[in-house]
């Protein structure tokens, strides 16, 4: 095991009520040439516009502890409970969804899926089985869902408290207590729902229900919000409408996003820039790569050839 070090980000705002906004993150680096797993405990008070869909290459573990939110999952829309915790896999598109502004509490860990190479197995293993290395709800007794939120808040103490003692013992002791979060997750898990085949009927409009599974099955073919419109039998303002005032983003960018998640997916896999521009349902490459550097930060190429580089 390398040196391990924390990137420290504390920082608390105070003004009125609805600016206030306090959060605690931590960069865990356990090897100095593998990404860091990242640990977070946020409380803000946000409005639904400042969330927005995003894709990253890791998994990622978030518990909901308070506000009054939806959570979109690739295709999966679920309303959240306190105590609601969400597994999301490499490169799959998600976001909070906001009813209204509120106040927002909240844990996530980003886990590299590369970080548990050196063990024997990985901790996250026995999750990943129980969902087909799918996207998904995990479902857990009220009183599992307490002990995971206690373990989550013990992790966020010592993060707080990293400065006292010897700190290398300390990091030490917050990767042991990630690793224990993770173990218990997988044997208190009672169920899965996986994302894509659980759409909160009751939260949704009939378009959006329809909407959503439509463009998981043709991403690659659709190529502008007429077609899907035409498709599930409405009119493209209506559904553009009704997909903006549900879901808190215009449709033509979660296509826009969904589509760069599948390239990004292809790109992965070793394939061309002109393979995963045409696959991925783009028609023109100057286009494709000037979209998915504005998405990701890098080229397409930039992206294939860091992605290999760190495999």
């Amino acid at each position: 095991m390398g040196t391990m070090e924390f990137d420290r980000q504390l920082t608390t705002h105070r003004g009125s009520d609805e600016s206030h906004n306090v959060y605690l993150e931590r960069k865990l680096h356990i090897f100095t040439d593998r990404d860091p797993i990242i640990f977070a405990y946020k409380e803000t008070f946000d409005r639904p516009e400042d969330h927005h869909l995003h894709i990253h290459q890791n998994y990622e573990l978030y518990y909901f502890v308070e506000g009054e939110a939806d959570y979109i999952v690739k295709n999966g829309y679920y309303t959240l409970s306190p105590g609601d915790l969400m597994l999301i896999k490499p490169n799959e598109m998600h976001s909070l969804v906001l009813k209204k502004p509120c106040y927002y509490k909240r844990f996530y860990m980003v886990i590299p899926g590369n970080i548990f190479a050196h063990h024997i197995t990985s901790p996250l293993s026995p999750l990943l089985r129980r969902t087909g290395g799918s996207s998904a709800r995990l479902m857990l007794s009220p009183e599992s869902s307490e002990q995971i939120k206690q373990m989550l808040y013990d992790i966020a103490t010592v993060c707080r408290n990293e400065q006292t003692g010897n700190g290398e013992l300390v990091h030490t002791k917050i990767y042991a207590k990630m690793l224990q979060l993770l173990c218990t997750l997988s044997e208190k898990c009672t169920s899965v729902q996986i994302a894509g085949e659980h759409v909160n009927t009751s939260a949704l409009p009939a378009p959006i229900r329809d909407v959503l599974p439509y463009i998981e099955n043709n991403v690659a073919r659709i190529s502008s919000v007429s077609e899907l419109a035409d498709a599930i039998h409405v009119s493209a303002p209506y559904l553009s409408a009704v997909f903006r005032k549900h879901i808190g983003v215009p449709l033509i960018s979660y296509l826009q996003a969904r589509k760069i998640a599948l390239a990004k997916q292809l790109l992965e896999e070793g394939r061309s820039v002109t393979y995963a521009c045409y696959e991925s349902g783009f028609s023109d490459c100057s286009y494709f790569i000037r979209i998915f550097k504005r998405h990701i930060g890098m080229t397409p190429l930039q992206y294939r050839n860091s992605f290999r580089d760190n495999n």
